[in-house]
């Protein structure tokens, strides 16, 4: 019997994601925009749907947290939230 295969969705790598970070998440992403002399804008910090979620574009997650979720310890919560009508249909 052939199995199913996996229903799949898209996300534009410009699209915002919510991610809620713990303290060296906050860290990281500050030590991370000080260091490359940028000053991120305030909704970008604190999501102002969501105040307990930090707001970014998907790549921007990446950019600044690509090299440190690896391994055992995650500075943030490993659920990465999208908005409904940001999916698209590959």
């Amino acid at each position: 019997m052939r199995k199913k295969p996996p229903a799949l969705v898209g996300i534009n790598l410009n699209n915002y994601v919510y991610v809620r970070l713990d303290e060296r998440g906050l860290q990281i992403l500050k030590k991370h925009y000080t260091f490359n002399g940028d000053v991120p804008a305030n909704d970008f910090l604190v999501s102002t749907e969501k105040p307990e979620y930090h707001k970014m574009q998907f790549w921007q997650l990446i950019d600044v947290f690509g090299n440190t979720a690896c391994g055992s310890y995650s500075p943030y919560s490993m659920g990465v939230y999208i908005e409904k009508k940001d999916i698209s249909e590959p």
